[in-house]
This record gives structure tokens, C-alpha cells and sequence, in this order.
């Protein structure tokens, strides 16, 4: 495999530019030899500041002119706009849309040096981008190490001390990295200032009181070895802190210090400090970064979707257009979903199912409930391994429980039998009603929104329209086909075709639901996907308004 050359032999001409503009602006500058034969460029650059010399250390990525170069001012130590380790300046945006392969360094040290230490002094005359400076985002985490935490655990500003019951992923902390959840923040006297949430604490079999210390500033992020030192000044206890736990000495502390959580907004956050000890080994210390992940968290990213939160959805059938429906809804928030389906999984239809071959056999329910409760947790999931219709079965007692208190019932079944009663049920309790299916191929597919009070027709007024050529018909392949060994026919289509239906699905639903997510201009949505000659197009969603249709004996009241 021949290596890539350097950016600086690839193209010379760029850094003999880049020299000569920082010779023509008066800028001294000397190269690094001993980088230079690692295959870098490394630049020492000595400029005039507020009357006085400034020694800057500028470094090259291997992509140059591609991405930034980045300048460090070791001799500066700026409240803001500077990294506290590397002392990289931030003359710039973090977002690579703010780099132009046509910037020079030159312009740079003469232009945004300047006007980033004032703005990091409090110059009100320089603009800054609007976004916060988060302290602990410069920390050296250890990889893979994390604990969640809600954002509304707060903790009252005077107090400076407790314990905190963490949730652990594992027990055995030498063979992987810290990883839980705080379930509990005690004060010093062993009140109780936070519970978590119990969809969330019961994902925690493993438990552990570790003690916690609030800081008046952040303590260094370079090295957890310094961090730990920090906190032995601070609080002489902490040099005491092991516990025995299993068959490890282990010490975890939790760290509570102010940071500048978005743009002028300084509040709590906290950062955790692991050491285990086994034997004559030791691990650590290092830091298990602090991920924000309460309700509030997640509804900021999706402040459109906050309606959803307290609303009960049931979905029946989880085949390739259900299971990714249940997925994108958990996702948005909703809190209760209600799943129905018998099937198992067959390994031949991973090619279009969200999950692959380690879930093969297993009922279907079972995976996505299971998948749900662990990944997004404070939505509540209730599943049925039920065959809708199975004369064996108590289907009235479960159609009893699955409606209950439901605000929207989702029918993924492909089935016009179970399409019929669903449709039938869902009106008779004024409760809405959305249908989704695609055809053979994928070359198309429906969807159906049938909102009591504002839906004039019904499903079986869907079926006589498209019948009478009123409403028409996605295009098919028209080809089935019976995999070996299976007892079902099917059809044949990739699984990022049929999602386009469930997608348009969940946002069906969701228009149903939330009145702050955009509508959609109809009740019938008609997928094409390909036309009868097999080309792909753009996905095309045309919207039609379901009306009474004069041969539905259907009571429309």
C-alpha cells in the first residue's frame, strides 16, 4: 500500500505561498526540523501584540488546504476563545463551512489573532460567535467511559459535598471503562436532592455510593492525575475515598463545578474521576465524561415534537415498514408506545429489517420492545405476541387492553382483514386511525390518515375511491416471490425503499398528534417511487382528500 505524500509535496507551490505572504506582512517565522522529518508542517511564529512579542506555534494538518492549520499561544492563558491544554487559539468557528482553502495564515496572525484576544478580554467592539465554551468539553476522556445525567439534577448552590448513587453498566471496572448513570444525589446528611427517573433507573442493575465534591472552578483538564490532586487540596477526604467493591479497589468521584453551558450561560456540570485497583494493577485515573440525558435534553434537539410526549400510540404488524415506524417514534419522544405482532424473525429478512442476524429467531415484539426500553427509555413500551384473528386466541381481551386510553392506533399489518377491523374499531372510539403500506417491489406505496372530525370518509370509502379510480393506485412490480423454506409469499425489495413509507407514516402521525409539527395537505398519500418502466425517481408524494364515497354502508357519524 503506497502512503499518501505530504500536503507540502503534493503541493509545493501552496507552502511557498503560505512563507512568502508571512515574509511579505513582516512575520518571523522558523520551521520545525524534527516535525518536518515526521512529515509535518510546524511553524514558530513571533508577532508583535499590544506592544509586545507574542511567540505562536502554528501546526499543519496532513489535508492542508483542506482543513485549517491551527495556531497555539503557549504564553497566553485567555478565559475564553482558547483551548486550556493545547492553548489552540479559536480564531475561527469550529464548523469547517467557516474555513476557506483561499485563508492564509499570514491574514490570520495579523487579523483574527488580534481581535480573539480581545473579544476573549471582553472587547464589546468584536463580535463572537454565539456559542458557549462547555469547560468540560476539554477533558481527556477515557474512550468509551460515560454517565448519564439528567439536566435537571440540580443541586442547591451551597451545598458542596455528598454522595451519589451511581447505575453501572458492569460490575468489573478492569476489563471496561466506567459507563452508568446518576440514579441519586445525596447531600452531606444523606438527604435525598435527586432521584432519577425510574424508566430510567431501572436499566441499572448494579449500584454504587460514591462521594461527590462541588469546585469553584473547573480542576485540570490535562490529566486526571492533576484533577485528582486538585481535589485531595480541596477536600483532604477524597485521599481516603477507595471503596471495596467486588473484587476491586475502586474510587469514583463525582465532580460538580460551573461551566459555560450555552452562549453567556454559566451553570452546573459535572465530571467523574475513576481509578481502579486490582492487586498490585492500577487503572487510571481518568475521566468519564458527564452526557446529558434527561427528557429536557433530548426535547431540545426536537422542540417541534413536545406534544408527543404524553401520547399513546399503538402499532400492529412490526414487518419492514412497522419495526423502523416503532423505532422513529421512540425517537421523537413519544410516551407510550403499544405493540402488537406474532411473527418471528426470519434471518433471511434482515436484508430489511432494522436489525440483523443476532436477532434471528427471536419474536418480534420481543426485539423492538426490548431495543426501545434499553435505547430511549422514557418511552413506555407494552407489546403483544398476538395473532389478530387466531380463533384460539382471547382477541377481544387484547384489543380491550391495546385500546385503552390510545390517542392514535398505527397499522402496519399489510392485511385488509386486520386493516378492516382496526379502521372499524379506531372510528367507533373517535380515536385516529393511520394505515401504511407499500407494493411489490417497493415501486410505490399508501398512506392513510383518518382523523375523527376532520376525516370525511373512512377506510372502506379509501377502498371504493381507489376502486372507482377516484384515488389511484402506486405502482407495482407485480412480481412475487416464495424464498426457500418460507411459507409465505413475499416480494422483492431493498429495505431503504420500503422505509420511505414508513417515514411519511410516522410523520402522519405525527401531524395527527402535534399541532406544532407541519400539517400534511390531504388524508391519502400515493408513493411513487418507479413508474412502469423500472427507473427510480425522487420520491413523490401526491395528497388526496378521502371524501364520503356514496357506496359505503360505513355509519359516518
Amino acid at each position: 500500500m503506497t502512503r499518501l505524500e505530504p500536503w507540502y509535496k503534493r503541493l509545493p507551490e501552496r507552502l511557498n505561498y503560505e512563507l512568502e505572504e508571512l515574509r511579505r506582512a513582516g512575520i518571523a517565522f522558523a520551521q520545525d526540523q524534527e516535525a518536518l522529518t515526521c512529515g509535518k508542517i510546524r511553524l514558530t511564529v513571533n508577532t508583535a501584540f499590544d506592544g509586545q512579542d507574542l511567540a505562536l506555534v502554528v501546526e499543519f494538518p496532513d489535508f492542508y488546504p483542506y482543513f485549517r492549520f491551527e495556531v497555539a499561544a503557549p504564553s497566553l492563558d485567555l478565559p475564553r476563545h482558547q483551548h486550556p491544554v493545547s492553548k489552540y487559539l479559536c480564531l475561527i468557528g469550529r464548523a469547517t463551512r467557516n474555513w476557506k482553502p483561499s485563508d492564509t495564515l499570514a491574514a490570520f496572525i495579523a487579523q483574527r489573532v488580534p481581535a480573539t484576544v480581545a473579544a476573549a478580554s471582553g472587547d464589546p467592539s468584536v463580535s463572537e460567535e454565539p456559542q458557549g465554551e462547555p469547560a468540560t468539553d476539554y477533558f481527556r476522556y477515557e474512550a468509551n467511559s460515560i454517565v448519564l445525567v439528567d439536566t435537571d439534577c440540580r443541586v442547591p448552590a451551597g451545598i458542596g459535598r455528598g454522595q451519589l448513587l451511581l447505575g453501572l453498566e458492569q460490575e468489573d471496572l478492569t476489563k471496561a471503562p466506567l459507563r452508568g448513570a446518576v440514579l441519586q444525589v445525596l447531600n452531606g446528611d444523606g438527604e435525598t436532592l435527586y432521584s432519577a427517573d425510574p424508566r430510567l433507573e431501572a436499566l441499572y442493575q448494579h449500584r454504587w455510593k460514591i462521594p461527590w465534591f462541588r469546585l469553584a472552578a473547573p480542576p485540570p483538564c490535562g490529566d486526571a492525575k492533576e484533577a485528582m490532586a486538585a481535589l485531595h487540596a480541596a477536600f483532604p477526604s477524597t485521599t481516603n475515598a477507595w471503596t471495596k467493591y467486588k473484587d476491586s479497589k475502586s474510587s469514583i468521584i463525582g465532580v460538580l463545578c460551573p461551566e459555560e453551558v450555552q452562549f453567556g450561560t454559566v451553570s452546573d456540570a459535572w465530571v467523574f474521576v475513576v481509578q481502579v485497583q486490582v492487586g498490585k494493577r492500577s487503572i487510571g485515573p481518568y475521566f468519564a465524561r458527564a452526557g446529558r440525558a434527561g427528557i429536557v435534553d433530548l426535547a431540545s434537539r426536537i422542540p417541534e415534537l413536545h406534544a408527543l410526549r404524553d401520547k399513546k400510540i399503538g402499532i400492529v404488524g412490526l414487518g419492514c415498514v412497522g419495526a423502523p415506524s416503532a423505532l422513529h417514534l421512540a425517537r421523537a419522544g413519544v410516551g407510550e408506545l403499544r405493540l402488537i405482532d406474532h411473527d418471528y424473525i426470519d434471518p433471511g429478512t434482515v436484508v430489511r429489517w432494522p436489525f440483523g442476524f443476532r436477532t434471528a429467531g427471536w419474536q418480534k415484539v420481543t426485539v423492538v420492545k426490548d431495543f426501545i426500553t434499553h435505547h430511549y427509555p422514557f418511552t413506555s413500551v407494552k407489546a403483544w405476541d398476538h395473532r389478530i384473528g387466531d380463533p384460539t386466541l382471547d382477541d377481544a381481551r387484547a384489543m380491550t387492553e391495546f385500546f385503552d386510553g390510545l390517542d392514535l392506533v398505527y397499522d402496519a399489518s399489510t392485511e385488509e382483514g386486520i386493516n378492516h377491523l382496526l379502521s372499524d374499531l379506531a372510528w367507533e372510539r373517535r380515536i385516529t386511525y393511520v394505515v401504511i403500506s407499500t407494493t411489490t417491489g417497493a415501486w410505490g406505496g399508501r398512506v392513510v390518515r383518518i382523523k375523527p372530525g376532520s376525516t370525511q370518509g373512512c377506510w372502506q370509502c379509501m377502498l371504493h375511491a381507489t376502486e372507482d379510480n377516484q384515488l389511484p393506485t402506486p405502482p407495482s412490480s407485480g412480481e412475487g416471490i416464495q424464498p426457500m423454506g418460507c411459507a409465505n409469499p413475499t416480494y422483492a425489495a431493498a429495505g431503504f425503499d420500503t422505509e420511505e413509507v414508513a417515514l411519511m407514516g410516522v410523520r402522519a402521525a405525527t401531524t395527527a398528534l402535534a399541532t406544532t409539527y407541519p400539517n400534511i395537505p390531504g388524508d391519502v398519500g400515493i408513493l411513487v417511487f418507479r413508474h412502469n418502466d423500472p427507473v427510480i425517481v425522487s420520491p413523490q408524494w401526491q395528497w388526496h382528500t378521502l371524501a364520503r364515497h356514496p357506496r359505503c354502508q360505513h355509519t359516518h357519524t
